[in-house]
């Protein structure tokens, strides 16, 4: 007996995407030669007031725990990665609701998971000693904006497909529709 179903959005950051930890911590994302230009200027410190006050739920969406160590931290020959415990800025709420997932399972919550693969997708994020963003290590394994593993941390039916962050929900309709159909 089926007690519930949980399609989650597609390609949901379940641990969390350092895109979000440069928005949240400098107001701006590092360029990736292959992104469209995004909010690529330094914002002064009032605004990174109001980017907090108007955009609170931007830190729910920073890495968490599950997402592992994701600062690189150094000069050039000397980068190594921060580890989550150091950092200063973590993310409570992805840390709290992924620790209590398995209350889904033992719920009964059959859960669905899609995450997009193919696009260039910021894995870490380089900083100088001081924390200033330098670049970033990308990675082909996300969608643009979600890692896979990200998207896959927690527990449920996993569908990868190829495409970006913005067009899952339409290339994954297919699987939608179907999964919809099960439960009506």
């Amino acid at each position: 007996m089926r007690h519930g179903a949980v399609l989650g959005p597609a390609a949901g950051p379940n641990a969390g995407s350092p895109a979000n930890y440069s928005y949240w911590t400098e107001g701006r994302l590092p360029a990736i030669p292959e992104a469209k230009p995004n909010l690529n200027r330094s914002v002064s410190v009032p605004h990174m007031q109001a980017i907090h006050l108007c955009f609170p739920s931007l830190q729910d969406a920073v890495p968490s725990r599950a997402y592992g160590d994701y600062l690189i931290r150094g000069k050039e020959n000397e980068m190594k990665f921060v580890p989550y415990s150091m950092m200063e800025v973590k993310n409570i709420f992805l840390d709290v609701l992924n620790e209590h997932s398995a209350i889904i399972r033992s719920r009964n919550i059959q859960t669905t998971l899609i995450a997009g693969i193919g696009q260039t997708t910021i894995q870490y994020l380089r900083v100088w000693p001081d924390g200033t963003m330098v670049g970033t290590v990308n990675s082909e394994a996300g969608d643009g904006n979600v890692m896979v593993s990200s998207a896959f941390c927690i527990e449920g039916e996993k569908y990868l497909v190829r495409g970006s962050h913005i067009g899952l929900l339409y290339i994954s309709g297919p699987i939608l529709r179907r999964k919809f159909l099960r439960f009506v």
